[in-house]
This record gives structure tokens, C-alpha cells and sequence, in this order.
């Protein structure tokens, strides 16, 4: 692997402008993150019912008497203590550099959205990502210079956390992720498509992609080398360890999205990532020769004198070679 490849530092996204301390989503978090070290901030928007973009995660929230409602139920003054206007954190981030990475939760009233974006001049630093299609179809249509990134959860029972996502009616203007769950292995396993299938593919959504968000369970190598081999940039999400840190450097992923912002901005952190992605490296490399050649070699003349009908009861995939040329003979 080449040099620069190796001290290369993966792009870090503060998640909901987690890890300073502060609530998820909200003003204190957003001026933190935005005086932080991280390279980008993630925030999440969703739609009310008087047509407010604001930003918040869940699609419910409880009110002062402890009753679950949703949020595209609300007018925007009945839940403004919940939730901020998107409005008044573009303010903020447009006065900054960083880049801003809009999770659109809900589908409609995409050009209000875009027309926000160039109020403030962010249409260039933002990724407008989503797990609908239609949502990144739409915003396409409206603006061609913004950039796409799509959500993608192949193994879509993973998304039980969401259930009242798919249970409880919706509004016109409140898209479902119904692409992820037609184009899931969940939905698809009668079909004779295997989990590895979905674990290497990013579904075609016609529209040209800047980034794909992964879950980092089912960020593979296949997956990060097909998403460069079609020029996107791929984000798994969420990492929260040195040691998880470490494995999609090693990976060679774009970047990632995480709840300890802090932590991957401090460079001693990354520093001993790199001296470790290094050794690993320089591990595979050594011992790249096929595992043949490195067993002892009295273990293989003793096992080759063997009959193969006790070969095949207790030779592993090592001798597997040796098995095959006995059996021609």
C-alpha cells in the first residue's frame, strides 16, 4: 500500500453534533462541533405540519403531559422547544468552514429545503443525503450543483429501531424508506440472492452519487472497493472506538461518522491508528505466501504418507491442494 494512502486521515463527520457534551441536534452542539476540530457536521431534518424544516432525529417526540406525537402531526410553535429551525443553524454553519451533511428525513417540500441551502450560500459545502431515492431524485431536478449522498442498509431488518417509521400513517408530505426495504436481502431472500450479494452492491437510484452512507456492520471491503471503482466516496456509520476506527482505515473509507467527535480529532489518537494500520499492512504482506508453504514441513510429509480416506476425515482447508492431487491419483 502506498505511503500516502496509509497516513492518509479518514474525513470525520460529528454525527448529530454528538460528542462535546451537549444534547444531540441542538444549537450548543452545533456551535461546539463547528468550533471543533472535525472536518464535517451531520444534522437531521425533518418536515411539520405547517411545511418548517427543523432539525431533529425521531419522527415522535413527548410533549410536557408524556404523550408520544409526531412530529409532521405539529405545528412548528407547538414543538419549537423540541426542536430548532434548520434555518437558524444554517446561520451558524455558513459562518464557519465546515462542510454540512443534511439528513433529509422525510420526503417533500424539497425545493423550500434547496432554497435555504442557496439563502446561504451552502449549496456548495453541503451532501444532501437520504435513505429515499426520491427525496435525492427531487433535489437533483431542483439543483444539479448539490451534492447526493444515499443511506443504504442492505440487511433492512436492522432497522427494527424505526419500526413506528413503517406502522404508523403518514402524512402526504412523509416519505417511507420503502427502496431500502424492497431492495433489502429481507425482501429478497426467496429470490435466491445471497447476503453477500447485497453486502457488495449499491442499488442504481438514477442519479449521479457523491457519497454512500453505510451501516457499519455491512461496510465490507467488496462494498468501500465497488463504491471507488464508481467514483462515490463511502461513510460508515457509526464509529465510535479506536479499534473500529482502525479496521475502516485500514478499509480505506472516505471517511466516517461518529458519536466521539472529540476522540478522532485528537491527533495522538489518529497518530497510533496509523502506526497500527502499518503493521497490520506489513503483516498481510509477509505472509502472503500461500499457508502450504508455511506449515512445518514434517507435518506435510507425514500427513502426505496418510491414506486419503483419513485425509478426508481430518485435513482442514490447508491441505485441501494435497487432497485434491491424492484423489486423481
Amino acid at each position: 500500500m502506498k505511503k500516502d494512502v496509509i497516513d492518509s486521515k479518514p474525513k470525520i463527520i460529528a454525527h448529530r453534533c454528538n460528542g462535546f457534551g451537549h444534547p444531540e441536534n441542538s444549537m450548543n452542539a452545533l456551535r461546539a462541533a463547528v468550533l471543533s476540530k472535525a472536518d464535517a457536521v451531520e444534522i437531521d431534518v425533518r418536515i411539520t405540519k405547517d411545511l418548517k424544516w427543523i432539525v431533529i432525529h425521531n419522527p415522535h417526540f413527548t410533549n410536557e403531559n408524556k404523550q408520544v406525537e409526531r412530529v409532521n402531526e405539529k405545528n412548528y410553535d407547538d414543538i419549537k422547544q423540541e426542536a430548532i429551525l434548520l434555518e437558524q443553524m444554517l446561520f451558524i454553519i455558513s459562518r464557519s468552514n465546515k462542510e454540512l451533511y443534511l439528513d433529509v428525513k422525510d420526503a417533500g417540500e424539497e425545493e423550500q429545503l434547496i432554497v435555504l441551502l442557496q439563502k446561504y450560500k451552502m449549496v456548495e459545502r453541503t451532501v444532501l443525503i437520504s435513505w429515499e431515492p426520491y427525496v435525492l431524485q427531487k433535489a437533483h431536478q431542483i439543483d444539479k450543483n448539490l451534492r447526493l449522498g444515499f443511506s443504504y442498509v442492505p440487511i433492512h431488518r436492522v432497522l427494527k429501531s424505526l419500526k413506528i417509521e413503517f406502522e404508523d400513517p403518514l402524512t402526504p408530505h412523509k416519505g417511507r424508506f420503502s427502496f431500502n426495504t424492497q431492495h433489502s436481502f429481507d425482501a429478497n431472500e426467496m429470490k435466491g440472492y445471497s447476503r453477500q450479494h447485497y453486502l457488495s452492491t449499491i442499488p442504481d437510484i438514477k442519479v449521479p452519487l457523491y457519497s454512500v452512507q453505510v451501516y457499519a456492520p455491512f461496510c465490507s471491503t467488496k462494498l468501500v472497493n465497488l463504491a471507488h471503482e464508481k467514483g462515490i466516496k463511502i461513510f460508515p456509520f457509526t464509529i465510535d472506538t479506536k479499534v473500529s476506527y482502525t479496521v475502516f482505515k485500514l478499509r480505506l473509507v472516505d471517511g466516517i461518522i461518529t458519536n466521539k467527535t472529540t476522540t478522532f480529532t485528537d491527533p495522538t489518537i489518529t497518530q497510533k491508528a496509523t502506526r497500527k494500520v502499518k503493521v497490520i499492512k506489513e503483516k498481510i504482506i509477509k505472509n502472503k505466501l500461500p499457508k502450504q508453504k508455511i506449515v512445518n514441513e514434517k507435518t506435510t510429509q507425514e500427513n502426505a504418507t496418510q491414506k486419503p480416506k483419513g485425509i478426508l476425515k481430518k485435513t482442514g482447508s490447508i491441505f485441501s491442494n494435497l487432497k485434491n492431487k491424492l484423489k486423481k491419483k
